[in-house]
């Protein structure tokens, strides 16, 4: 179950204002931190969409609320260094895109979204709920590599059914959240072994073969999600607050299904895309007849645990940590495991099975797959993972985010371990990089280290992700 509160505080650019009177104190950046970590609800959010972090320089107008905090203006980069250092120290989701994510919002005249869980992925109205679960998608993996719609079609019409049924019989923290959640219904349907699933088929996760089958399946999901939820008004009636919100509702699925004709072809086979846009025409076609039974239908959420239990290579939307990985035994020793997706996506490679159990013994004995004897070099890319010596790039995790985000009611919670930056270095790199990104969210794991000068910002940028760091160097959901 994912819960969303209250946010801490309100960034417009630049602009600070003290929703929560978070304390006495002089407006630094430990007042921020000590509210944070009490509320446990983020740093702020960012409202407009464009930071222009010129060297460091740059001046803007600001409204310092925080108590004794000086007004007139700030440099932006200073302020994005607190922001990005509160969000360090108190681990919960760093920075929120304001803008964007209400654009999506399909309940906008019942609240606007101010917060999101502590994981991210759940963002809705204040002292909301949705309860979750994720589907294996290596389950609808065929023989050839296609991939199974009518079957993983039916799982989710089993699967949100079950949820939707679930909301009733809940039980919640608070009486409010308790009544929320059944006035708006969200629910939080979502996948794992996303991963695997590229790394079987010969496709690197960071590429656009592996970015188009990820949107594909995630529009198909959701797409079925809502044609499901629309066939349950039809008899159950609409949630609570459907009626009042039913433009801005309909509105989100119209960009939805027209998002899914902008999904690239190129790895993806026919029948998914296929698939995937018919399913979005007749969720759409549904809903304007019946609405909608729920306010949302999906998230990806970590997944940390139920992979295990699910027999998952990976969690989430995520690429595998590490090829290997070590499992202590009950009553002492341990053993060593390499991703089971391996060996499959060898034998697809049309490997021999000596070259395969060469290739496996290497990983076995040194920890990863560089070197291995008769890898071709043109392959490496296929088993590139989190960390080690061929770790996929920053961007290359942002880019998954992104191509799957325009088809979730809800975020991505994900997960970087980036073990030789600093936070700001993450900052810089992550957020003020790459332009026009969904509203995902974002985890970044790194050691604690001496935080840059604001020096380091020479980006202008489009801002329009969520970013959240956490002060830890260890594997989160595991």
């Amino acid at each position: 179950m994912a819960f969303g509160l209250r946010p801490l505080l309100r960034c417009y650019p630049f602009q600070i204002e003290d929703r929560h009177r978070v304390g006495e104190g002089n407006g630094s950046v430990e007042t921020i931190e000590r509210a944070c970590a009490i509320r446990g609800q983020g740093a702020g959010e960012i409202r407009g969409g464009i930071l222009a972090l010129a060297n460091g320089r740059l001046q803007q107008p600001t409204n310092v609320g925080l108590p004794g905090a000086p007004g007139g203006a700030l440099q932006a980069a200073n302020n994005l260094n607190q922001i990005a250092k509160a969000a360090w120290d108190c681990a919960d989701p760093g920075m929120q895109y304001d803008t964007i994510i209400n654009n999506w919002h399909t309940c906008p005249n019942s609240g606007r979204i101010n917060a999101s869980n502590p994981c991210s992925e759940y963002m809705h109205v204040d002292n909301s709920a949705c309860n979750l679960a994720s589907i294996n998608l290596m389950k609808f993996r065929r023989d050839d590599g296609s991939f199974d719609t009518d079957g993983f079609t039916a799982v989710v019409d089993t699967v949100f059914l079950a949820q939707e049924i679930a909301v009733g019989f809940s039980s919640y923290p608070t009486e409010e959240i308790g009544v929320n959640a059944n006035a708006f219904r969200q629910l939080g349907l979502g996948y794992a072994n996303l991963g695997a699933l590229l790394m079987s088929n010969g496709m690197p996760y960071d590429s656009d073969e592996g970015r188009n089958v990820a949107a594909a399946i995630t529009a198909l999901m959701t797409g079925r999600a809502y044609r499901r939820s629309a066939e349950i008004a039809a008899a159950m009636g609409t949630y609570e607050h459907y009626e009042v919100n039913r433009e801005p509702h309909n509105n989100v699925m119209r960009m939805h299904r027209d998002a899914s004709h902008e999904i690239g072809e190129e790895g993806v086979h026919d029948e998914l895309l296929d698939a995937a846009r018919a399913e979005w025409e007749t969720a759409v076609e549904l809903g304007e007849d019946h609405g909608y039974r729920n306010a949302q239908a999906t998230v990806l959420a970590p997944t940390g645990t139920i992979s295990f239990l699910m027999d998952c290579d990976t969690t989430g939307i995520e690429p595998d940590f590490s090829l290997v990985k070590f499992k202590e035994l009950v009553g002492g020793g341990s053993m060593t495991i390499v991703n089971q997706t391996v060996p499959m996506a060898l034998r697809n490679l049309d490997y021999s099975e000596a070259e395969i159990a060469q290739i496996i013994a290497h990983i076995k004995e040194t920890n990863t797959i560089v070197g291995a004897p008769g890898l071709k070099d043109e392959h490496l890319s296929i088993f590139d993972v989190a960390v080690g010596e061929r770790a996929i790039s920053h961007m290359g995790h942002i880019d998954m985010m992104s191509a799957t985000q325009p088809f979730l009611s809800g975020a991505v919670s994900y997960t970087h371990l980036r073990a030789h930056e600093t936070v700001l270095d993450l900052v810089c790199r992550l957020l003020l990089e790459k332009k026009n990104h969904y509203h995902s969210s974002t985890r970044f794991f790194t050691h604690r280290q001496h935080l840059p000068s604001s020096s380091q910002y020479r980006h202008t940028m489009t801002l329009n992700m969520l970013q959240q760091s956490r002060p830890t160097n260890r594997i989160h959901n595991l």
